[in-house]
């Protein structure tokens, strides 16, 4: 089996996981393109939580009941498929926008395939981690003894398709990241169309949650006249101290990490909410409602206050006819109350074990600058604030005293800015409120729930100016975390809202057409300065072709050998090659990288870290065969790596005596695995 085949068959696996949930979501008066575009996604995060509650039991085989699971779930589509045969060009037409969005980020990734640098390596050690785990939580591929104390669950829906098809996971992983960027494309336009908007308005949804860039790529072509030269890592360190990602940006670098795994559950949460609320409460959604809730907070425990808020608010706003219907809403609002409940519960087994490294929040010291926000979101927040404004003030009856309203609070605002010397939360807080304020008045229950999802979004903007969650980060850093998570979320509800609130508030099609225009125009040169970077590899999907072939020979050996025990690496700083063949098998490393597992850990686990740093760095320099085959007793360790690293970092005469020491178990070109 070549490479090349290994996308078709990855599109193939995925595309008949789709159809699990179709029958289930069509009995929700949902039209064909939308149940099949939310099945996909909802199909493996049912099937791959109920397997991972099922090892939790016990059972260890729990991809392959998660593979049953959707099985049983195809079969009993197959007739309501049948019965849709009508609509057989509404479900082609949606999976055009699936695949599309798929070949794009595809397109996106193959300049740049590697698995290396920035958080890549962690994300693919946690993949083959739990391609071999048999119960969670999974063992820690970097700290071996110790099981992994993070947020692991994003990548346990895609483990599904690579066990079924047998893909090699630095080929999958790159593959999962396209299904990842397609999803979110897709059921952004889904929740848009949820909302009211038209499909192609959807599609404006979809390319602000997954294509988007920013302002900021602007200012560097107006000031260098190059596209080439847009820096798109500055962009997305784009607020001072802080981690500024935007859509394309996360796309494009392909981290499988948390916030990115997370989007699709996030996306899919908001969908079914919307779906279940509608007015006649459809009960028999609330338990895939909770399932997504418990997804979504286990892949990024960051998202459940927001989805929390969230599901109450949609509740409160989808569930009744009218804005004044108190007792609709308050019904409403305590299915949702008992949802969240059930979703904490199915969570459980998760929280129980996990340890978070953020226990506190602080009042935030640092404030975002106007024009740091401007060049991030300028792209949302304009065309949302215009939006907003021509809304709350189109009703005829009472348009001037509305007017007069704005301008006054307006005025208000600017004062209480440039007194406080924090404009941009005042200035943020105002337009929230303005939200709000307009979805309180609102007749139109889907543009009431887009403009609460908007004015939740503005609060996640905010957020940062008010409080800090304390963590690891500290000094200059100490915002970096809450930021970026906080922006992520608000940039997603706002880029599914907005489509929907332009709908409304601009009635002339060319004025719209021009408000469009004008947003694709500035946020597209940081897709130009990725498209046109230049290849200085040829194109592939292959993670680790960065690797010596040595390297390579032996992580190929040890995962065909199915090796146990603890591997030794040469001991590294994050973002460095430490810890890479580890990463790459998901055997348990004495010590992979240091400065994230005291992140997950805290700073308890400082001393253990520190120790066993010293223990390798010795065991590779001693040069004493005696002393090494101490140690490795000592430690239980039971295979020592000596390869590109290695040789680079420690005297040959050091490695001779390792060899010397064990024996070798493996040997390709310069590489070495000594067995102990």
């Amino acid at each position: 089996m070549t490479g090349s085949f290994y996308l078709p068959l990855w599109y193939l696996a995925t595309l008949l996981a789709t159809p699990a949930l179709y029958s289930l979501l069509r009995r929700f008066d949902l039209e064909p393109a939308l149940a099949w575009t939310g099945s996909r996604t909802i199909s493996l995060v049912v099937a791959a939580t109920a397997a991972w509650g099922a090892a939790q039991l016990g059972m260890t085989a729990w991809p392959l009941a998660a593979a049953g699971l959707l099985l049983a779930g195809l079969l009993l589509s197959v007739p309501g498929l049948r019965r849709d045969a009508l609509w057989v060009g509404q479900i082609a037409r949606a999976e055009f926008l699936f695949l599309a969005a798929f070949s794009l980020v595809i397109l996106l990734r193959l300049h740049a395939p590697e698995i290396r640098g920035t958080e890549k390596p962690l994300d693919f050690g946690i993949l083959n981690v739990l391609i071999g785990t048999t119960g969670f939580p999974p063992p820690d591929f970097w700290l071996a003894g110790e099981s992994l104390n993070y947020y692991y669950f994003g990548l346990v829906p895609w483990v599904i398709p690579i066990r079924l098809t047998g893909i090699p996971t630095e080929f999958a992983y790159n593959l999962a990241v396209a299904s990842v960027g397609a999803s979110v494309f897709s059921l952004a336009w889904a929740v848009a169309r949820r909302l009211g908007a038209s499909s192609a308005m959807g599609l404006l949804a979809g390319f602000l949650c997954t294509f988007s860039g920013t302002l900021d790529g602007v200012r560097q072509w107006a000031v260098s006249r190059g596209l080439a030269t847009i820096d798109t890592w500055a962009s997305s360190r784009q607020v001072d101290g802080a981690i500024t990602e935007y859509p394309l940006f996360t796309t494009w670098l392909g981290d499988l990490h948390a916030h990115f795994t997370a989007a699709p559950m996030f996306l899919a949460t908001l969908f079914l909410a919307l779906v279940a609320f509608t007015p006649g409460h459809r009960l028999h959604a609330l338990p895939l409602l909770a399932i997504c809730i418990a997804a979504a907070v286990m892949a990024n425990p960051w998202v459940a206050p927001s989805l929390a808020a969230l599901v109450v608010i949609l509740a409160a706003s989808t569930g009744t006819h009218r804005p004044s219907g108190r007792r609709q809403a308050f019904e409403a609002s305590g299915l949702a109350v008992i949802v969240i409940a059930g979703a904490a519960a199915l969570a459980y087994p998760f929280t129980a074990h996990f340890d978070p490294p953020a226990r506190a929040l602080a009042f935030a010291r640092m404030q975002t600058g106007a024009g740091e926000l401007l060049l991030f979101a300028g792209v949302l927040l304009v065309p949302l604030g215009a939006g907003l404004y021509r809304i709350a003030t189109r009703d005829a009856e009472n348009h001037r005293a509305r007017l007069a309203a704005l301008w006054s609070v307006s005025a208000i605002a600017v004062t209480v800015a440039a007194v406080s010397g924090r404009p941009v939360l005042v200035v943020i807080l105002t337009l929230a409120g303005l939200a709000a304020w307009t979805a309180a008045g609102c007749r139109e229950p889907g543009l009431r729930s887009a403009l609460w999802l908007s004015a939740v979004g503005l609060g996640l903007f905010a957020a940062p100016e008010i409080v800090v969650v304390r963590d690891d980060f500290d000094g200059w850093y100490r915002r970096a975390n809450t930021v970026f998570k906080s922006y992520v979320q608000g940039w997603t509800l706002i880029g599914v809202a907005l489509p929907v609130i332009m709908g409304r508030a601009f009635a002339s099609a060319t004025v719209r057409c021009a408000v469009i225009a004008a947003m694709l125009i500035v946020s597209v040169p940081h897709a130009f300065a990725v498209a046109t970077a230049r290849i200085e590899r040829a194109p592939g999907l292959d993670g680790l072709r960065w690797m010596s072939e040595g390297d390579r020979a032996v992580v190929d050996y040890l995962r065909d050998a199915r090796a146990q025990g603890v591997l030794l690496e040469a001991p590294g700083r994050a973002y460095e090659d430490a810890g890479r063949i580890a990463a790459a098998t998901g055997m348990p490393g004495y010590l992979g990288w240091r400065r994230h597992e005291r992140f997950w850990r805290g700073p308890g686990v400082e001393p253990e870290l520190e120790r066993r740093w010293r223990v390798a760095d010795r065991l590779y320099s001693t040069g004493d065969v005696d002393e090494i085959r101490r140690l490795t007793a000592r430690e239980g360790i039971t295979l020592v790596v000596i390869g590109d690293v290695e040789r680079d970092r420690y005297p040959a005469t050091a490695l001779n005596a390792i060899e010397v020491a064990g024996k070798t178990a493996h040997a390709a070109n310069k590489t070495r695995v000594v067995r102990f």
